[in-house]
């Protein structure tokens, strides 16, 4: 499924461009799973940001947490 954001297509999850809502799944998963390795409080900051970008695209809160388990129990 192509996102699409006021009229254009694409949107940034973290610092990433995705195109796709699956990708930006990937891309969320990949960020939880760095921020994990080494958890700090700069770490929690930016998986919070791309957590909030992921709610923008729609996912619920309840899925964006179940997206960070599944980072973490990879």
């Amino acid at each position: 499924m192509l996102v699409k954001i006021n009229g254009k297509y694409g949107a940034r999850v973290g610092n990433i461009q995705v195109f796709t809502m699956e990708r930006a799944v990937e891309v969320f998963q990949m960020f939880a799973a760095r921020c994990y390795e080494n958890l700090t409080m700069e770490s929690s900051c930016v998986l919070s940001d791309v957590s909030d970008d992921m709610h923008r695209l729609g996912f619920s809160w309840a899925e964006i947490e179940g997206m960070e388990l599944a980072a973490i129990l990879q």
